[in-house]
């Protein structure tokens, strides 16, 4: 999604800083259970399939990962791509495989 729509990271981080509280209210009448998330999360973890991690911490990791190489474009192409937009395209190409096998390394026991 965010490939296709690179503008939606810093759309939303502009949105927060101009009405936090207007983003807030979107995400709570999403009708997203975030609970059923954190439930999920809490269970893996008793079930000794994760290391132990609080929902809040994994799921900021996750959005982090997913989020900064769009808001950090110009650093990341600029410095460590020499400036090549072509690699930066294939970064972005590699990136979901790249943040699944981080999570999994991180979190499975």
């Amino acid at each position: 999604m965010l490939k296709n729509r690179p503008y939606i990271p810093q759309f939303v981080i502009h949105e927060l800083n101009r009405k936090p509280e207007r983003i807030v209210e979107q995400m709570r009448n999403s009708h997203f259970d975030k609970q059923k998330l954190f439930d999920l999360i809490n269970k893996a973890v008793e079930d000794k399939v994760i290391r132990p991690i609080a929902p809040v911490h994994l799921i900021t990791n996750i959005l982090s990962m997913c989020i900064f190489p769009f808001v950090a474009k110009p650093i990341i192409t600029g410095f460590a791509l020499d400036g090549d937009k072509e690699k930066y395209k294939t970064y972005i190409d590699e990136r979901p495989e790249q943040v699944i096998a981080f999570v999994k390394n991180a979190i499975l026991l």
